[in-house]
């Protein structure tokens, strides 16, 4: 029986020492005891599928709903223990010509939607409260 594979991390947490990668109920429950004891005052904890096979992560810095900068970044090892280690950054030339073998049209296209997404994001946050939304 395959067992399925899920990342556990800290909710509103942009820093990866808090992502862990768990196979399984046991390992799953491990990690989060550990990161609730690591980090008690943290009170969101997600647990989301494992995407094999990332070839990056766009970070997106958004401002008043619109897209300032994007980063892009990918995790290349996990430890044995499941924490993710050896961050690296590239500029976007570098992106699709090392990580995505020249296609510069998927980056193009997953940018639009990470463009469109942010946009969707603010006007939903915004009709959540009587407030205006703090970016």
């Amino acid at each position: 029986e395959a067992r399925g594979c899920v990342v556990t991390k800290l909710g509103f947490s942009y820093e990866a020492r808090s992502v862990v990668e768990c196979y399984g109920a046991e390992e799953l429950g491990n990690a989060l005891r550990n990161l609730a004891d690591q980090f008690p005052l943290h009170d969101v904890f997600l647990v989301q599928a494992r995407v094999p096979d990332v070839a990056l992560e766009l970070r997106v810095g958004v401002v008043r709903g619109r897209v300032r900068n994007i980063a892009y970044t990918r995790m290349e090892k996990v430890s044995e223990h499941g924490y993710f280690h050896e961050f690296s950054a590239l500029p976007r030339e570098a992106v699709v010509a090392s990580w995505l073998d020249g296609d510069e049209a998927a980056l193009h296209m997953a940018e639009k939607q990470a463009v469109d997404l942010c946009s969707r994001w603010w006007i939903w946050l915004a009709t959540e409260s009587a407030e205006e939304p703090v970016s």
